[in-house]
């Protein structure tokens, strides 16, 4: 009896430790299949529309039925997905693997095409009230469950939203992704891609 109550109370200890190992890893493989993914329908929609960027659709505002079209055109022939739809605000797009992202156009420069890009880990998460119906994502961002990602203008590559909105991410150090990371979830997704969409143990998770 003495034996097995040890070794409860080790796997007790040990099970919670377990579990959140395996839920990053599982993160990390899908974080590495969306961006791998996306930047693959990226290129091919260049290549396809080298000399558009898609502004003409998307600088009318925060408008579904325009944003679906963006999506249609430039996106959904390269960018495999379960369903599409359209939101309040934009659109939701439902991932094989059980993913999801939502897009809208977001606040920035009158006249510009900023599109923000909500990815989440499991499609319930873009689906929570708050998250589903809102622009703004960068304030809803967790960095375990949701990842923020920007694009300007289309098909151009994501970049994470930084500190105001306007760095590249080569322009960091690891040190400073990290310090922006844990002074806002919304900067995590720059350290995970210079970590390979890993989470070091440094990571604020």
């Amino acid at each position: 009896m003495i034996t097995l109550g040890i070794i409860g109370v080790v796997a007790a200890l040990t099970m919670p430790v377990l579990i959140e190992h395996h839920k990053k890893q599982v993160t990390t493989t899908r974080l590495k299949r969306f961006y791998s993914t996306y930047m693959q329908a990226r290129e091919l929609s260049l290549n396809e529309y080298v000399d558009m960027v898609g502004s003409d659709i998307l600088i009318s505002g925060k408008n579904p039925e325009q944003m679906l079209k963006w999506y249609n055109i430039y996106l959904a022939p390269y960018l495999l997905t379960a369903e599409v739809k359209k939101t309040n605000v934009g659109i939701e797009a439902a991932f094989m693997d059980g993913s999801g992202m939502l897009m809208a156009k977001s606040g920035c420069a009158a006249g510009s095409s900023c599109v923000h890009v909500l990815y989440c880990t499991e499609l319930k998460y873009c689906e929570e009230d708050d998250i589903i119906n809102e622009v703004e994502f960068a304030g809803l961002v967790d960095a375990k469950n949701t990842f923020l990602f920007y694009t300007s203008g289309v098909p151009k590559a994501i970049y994470d939203i930084t500190e105001d909105n306007t760095d590249i991410i080569e322009n960091f150090s690891r040190e400073d992704a990290l310090r922006l990371c844990k002074s806002n979830k919304r900067n995590c997704t720059t350290l995970l891609y210079m970590d390979n969409w890993e989470f070091k143990d440094d990571y604020p998770w």
